[in-house]
């Protein structure tokens, strides 16, 4: 979340640089119930999708379907997959930390008072209004590409932005 607080509300794409580190320091005195923000973690990210080879038992953690087993093999053994479907309530997984879900529900449903700066910030990233250029893109594009006849967004998108100026100039 640090990264897109970055990039949407400062419009930096800075790695973990300053801009990153600014906002896990806010996070991080904000919400001091939730693991450390760092740039490296040490907990567990689980993952919905594990791919188990039938034949040696590797496993393969996915967040999608990302392995077709009709097509795939192991790397190991060439033996076949099986898909399993992550439980979210297993217990033997370590449960000092929650997934993203739950914690961020635990978060919402508890009384944790936002710090007043904080909660306006994220007021206003979420509640932007578009600019003028962006629903006259809205509103023109379909008809721009389809009356122009064109297939490349590029070539729409060059399009209304000369409308866009000719109409300004007026």
């Amino acid at each position: 979340m640090c990264h897109a607080a970055a990039f949407l509300i400062n419009g930096l794409l800075d790695g973990h640089g300053s801009v990153w580190k600014s906002w896990a320091n806010r996070v991080n005195f904000t919400f001091k119930h939730i693991p450390k923000i760092t740039v490296t973690h040490s907990y567990e990210i689980k993952k919905k999708f594990i791919f188990k080879c039938l034949t040696c038992k590797f496993e393969i953690h996915r967040f999608s379907k990302s392995i077709d087993i009709n097509k795939e093999l192991c790397g190991l053994c060439h033996g076949r997959f099986e898909i399993i479907l992550n439980n979210k309530n297993d217990k033997n997984k370590n449960e000092e930390y929650l997934d993203d879900d739950e914690r961020f529900d635990r978060i919402r449903n508890d009384d944790y008072e936002f710090n007043s700066k904080s909660a306006g910030m994220i007021e206003n990233a979420v509640s932007r209004t578009p600019n003028k250029f962006a629903l006259f893109v809205k509103e023109n594009y379909g008809s721009v590409k389809k009356d122009k006849n064109l297939s490349n967004h590029k070539d729409v998108m060059q399009e209304l932005s000369k409308n866009f100026k000719q109409l300004s100039a007026k």
